[in-house]
């Protein structure tokens, strides 16, 4: 059972931060000036369909709006990374609190003076 419950844990913490950061992708993903509306709509999705957008750019000669796209994609995807990685730090301070006082033994009084 404490394999299960870990297990469980692990998928859900996973799944919850995972989507923090994707929609703090899509929400930091800001149409960049020069480059096609579809483009820009397309790499709103998903870093990887960022990443397709801007191989079609190169692929029809618009470099310059590929490397603006790529600009643009590169930072959402820190800011969405990092405000995954912000939650995860939050839960394990959160959870290494809450096992600290409930554990056994961890009183926060002091032990009484030797008799």
């Amino acid at each position: 059972m404490n394999n299960a419950n870990r297990n469980l844990g692990s998928v859900l913490g996973v799944a919850v931060l995972g989507s923090l950061a994707a929609a703090s992708y899509s929400r930091s993903m800001a149409a960049p000036l020069g480059v096609p509306h579809s483009a820009a709509a397309l790499s709103r999705a998903s870093i990887g369909a960022a990443a397709l957008a801007i191989h079609h750019l190169q692929a029809v000669h618009a470099a310059a709006a590929a490397r603006t796209l790529q600009a643009a994609a590169a930072n959402a995807f820190v800011r969405g990374a990092s405000l995954g990685a912000w939650g995860t730090a939050a839960v394990t301070a959160g959870t290494a609190a809450v096992t600290a006082r409930l554990l056994p033994g961890s009183s926060t009084r002091p032990a009484p003076p030797p008799s």
